[in-house]
């Protein structure tokens, strides 16, 4: 009886165990000091303060809001346009999971003042799909505010809204410049497909008078890739220069698909329009390697705006612009700085073909370019090691900076600068501390390998 009465004490007491568990699990989270349920109820009350306080709480809830998307979206009508504006926030936030909202939503954005048109436009963009269906027709809505808010919505909402692309190109024949803006903006970032926009995009290029606009068209038919391949060589073979100059944008966002237009691109690197020609280079960039020439070309353009333009080009190419070092070496010495930094980097990310050039503008009497070079050999690293002796040079130069350039390349090197361990011993008695700490990295670099830092 007694081990009855046992049995029955441990059941009873695991039986207690875990009806506790089980509450404790059902046991709704708590935010603040109360449930989502309870915020929500909160956030209906006739407590201006009251409601607001709830707005706030289930603004800072994150994905647990979700449990409260029927008081929020019965928010979205409140009379203070505080309260309004945290429950917007908190919808976005959700992402699709607040598609219950999506018809309020819509209301606010035709009906809202315009803060809150808007804050609701953005927060249907980050629901995403579920509110496609919804926008799509408010591209042919009475006002422009919500033709050009649904939009911009569509657009934030990207390759999810790629269906709307159509909807998107008869927009482009808005009256409203605003409109056509946002509809083209909307177009670079959706992804339609080719066929259902690439005949009215073009045709709108061909006539639309606003800069903005012709930009973001130009962008957008570039995106189409491969089938747009036609439309872009007629627009860089026109003889309007601004055609000419969307034509370059669009041969830009071809990316690798812009081999096919290498002529025509390269017989604008000599357009009279600077800005024409300083597209060239960005597009020309995008083709790599076979565009090396050209960019060679560009880099003694007398605007330097198109030379910087060409060393960065010929940066993002790397090693297979190998060509392009004597002339990259030279543009070390232009009287612009920015194209100087510009071909310090091509030169690194060419890497050990551009070695000797480096060496060489190590030696160069202005201390600006000897010290670009040695930090470019510095970053090439182990590569770098026939710049050995000219860096144990270097840290006897008269100018400190190049002397602590010079230690830090030695020990980004390491053990391959061995060589230089004596000339690095005589400069740990440097009379400037910073070099004294790079000698002594330095030196422990090459001896122990480790961090190139």
């Amino acid at each position: 009886m007694k081990g009855m009465t046992t049995v029955v004490g441990i059941l009873a007491l695991l039986l207690g165990v875990s009806l506790t568990a089980a509450q404790q699990k059902e046991a709704p989270p708590l935010f603040d000091g109360k449930s989502i349920e309870q915020w929500g109820k909160q956030l209906q009350s006739d407590n201006l303060e009251e409601r607001r306080l709830a707005a706030i709480a289930l603004s800072r809830a994150g994905l647990l809001a979700v449990a409260a998307i029927k008081q929020l979206t019965i928010a979205l009508e409140d009379s203070d346009s505080d309260v309004q504006l945290y429950v917007l926030k908190t919808l976005g936030q959700l992402g699709s999971r607040a598609e219950a909202a999506v018809p309020q939503l819509i209301k606010l954005l035709r009906h809202g003042q315009t803060p809150l048109a808007q804050r609701a436009a953005a927060t249907l963009g980050r629901i995403g799909k579920p509110a496609v269906a919804a926008l799509v027709p408010l591209l042919q809505d009475d006002l422009p505010r919500t033709r050009g808010l649904a939009a911009s919505a569509l657009g934030v909402i990207g390759p999810d809204a790629s269906e709307s692309g159509a909807a998107l190109s008869l927009a482009l024949q808005d009256d409203s410049f605003r409109v056509r803006r946002s509809a083209a903006e909307a177009l670079t970032l959706i992804q339609p497909s080719a066929k259902s926009i690439l005949e009215p995009l073009v045709a709108r290029l061909n006539s639309e008078q606003d800069a903005d606009v012709c930009r973001s068209l130009a962008m957008a038919l570039g995106r189409l890739g491969k089938p747009a391949v036609p439309a872009v060589l007629q627009l860089l073979d026109s003889k309007d220069a601004d055609l000419r100059y969307h034509g370059v944008v669009a041969a830009r966002e071809l990316g690798a698909e812009a081999g096919p237009t290498f002529k025509s691109l390269t017989r604008l690197i000599r357009d009279s329009d600077q800005d024409t020609r300083l597209r060239v280079v960005e597009a020309l960039g995008s083709i790599g390697e076979p565009a090396v020439s050209s960019l060679v070309e560009l880099l003694t353009d007398n605007d330097e705006r198109v030379r910087r333009g060409a060393a960065q080009a010929l940066s993002e190419v790397g090693p297979s612009a190998k060509a392009a070092v004597p002339t990259l070496a030279r543009s070390m010495t232009d009287k612009d700085m920015g194209v100087r930094q510009a071909a310090t980097i091509a030169l690194l990310r060419i890497g050990k073909p551009s070695v000797t050039a480096l060496i060489e503008n190590s030696k160069n009497s202005e201390v600006e370019v000897r010290v670009l070079a040695i930090v470019a050999l510095g970053a090439i690293g182990p590569p770098a090691a026939e710049a050995v002796p000219q860096l144990a040079s270097a840290l006897k130069d008269e100018h400190v900076d190049v002397r602590l350039y010079a230690a830090r390349a030695l020990g980004r090197i390491g053990p391959a600068a061995r060589a230089a361990l004596p000339a690095l011993e005589a400069a740990s008695k440097d009379e400037a501390a910073d070099v004294r700490k790079a000698v002594s990295q330095a030196i422990a670099q090459i001896r122990h390998g480790g961090s190139r830092d």
